[in-house]
């Protein structure tokens, strides 16, 4: 079984870092998500909606700390 297989699915993880503070914006994500080898990023989170989401997300996040 693949190392993939055990993680969480791409959104779901973008989601998970905007949520948490690790990102302070939809770059950091990015970011984060190619140092933990995941695929088709630009694909998966290349709509405006979600990226709006995403920086939005970071956004409450950083207010909240």
């Amino acid at each position: 079984m693949s190392v993939s297989s055990h993680r969480k699915p791409l959104i779901e993880r973008a989601y998970e870092l905007a949520r948490s503070g690790q990102a302070t914006s939809f770059s950091d994500i990015v970011a984060i998500l190619k140092r933990e080898r995941y695929d088709d990023i630009a694909a998966q989170l290349g709509g405006p909606v979600i990226r709006h989401a995403l920086r939005k997300l970071c956004a409450e996040a950083d207010a909240g700390n």
